[in-house]
């Protein structure tokens, strides 16, 4: 009972990752591949190797780090605790919206957010 009251509140606190940054992400990169190139190298390198389920993969793995960080946090009983689980949750989600952003103008205007902002500013 304990570990399922954890798992259902760690994923609601999580609710914007896993929408922006797992699914969001995933789905935007399958459509936006055809008109491009994946940006990172890691992951173009891992998805060269394993293919799409090499991007799910490491999704899931990355979901296992948000967990562990999620119960270190949890049981660490310091003041700032809840203040550095909050920081990490937002983080990560805004992130996502912004890689989502960037797959939608590749699929619809075939330049990425990241490489706009790179020639303004650079």
């Amino acid at each position: 009972m304990y570990g399922h009251v954890i798992s259902s509140h760690f994923l609601w606190e999580i609710r914007y990752v896993v929408l922006f940054y797992i699914i969001g992400d995933c789905v935007t990169t399958v459509f936006a591949l055809p008109y491009g190139y994946e940006g990172n190298i890691f992951l173009m390198q891992t998805m060269s190797e394993y293919g799409i389920l090499g991007l799910f993969l490491l999704k899931i793995l990355f979901l296992a780090i948000l967990l562990f960080n999620y119960c270190v946090l949890v049981n660490f009983k310091n003041e700032l605790s809840p203040v550095l689980w909050d920081g990490l949750k937002r983080s990560v989600g805004v992130f996502g919206i912004l890689l989502v952003l960037n797959n939608l103008s590749v699929i619809y205007f075939q330049w990425g957010l990241f490489q706009f902002i790179g020639h303004v500013f650079l």
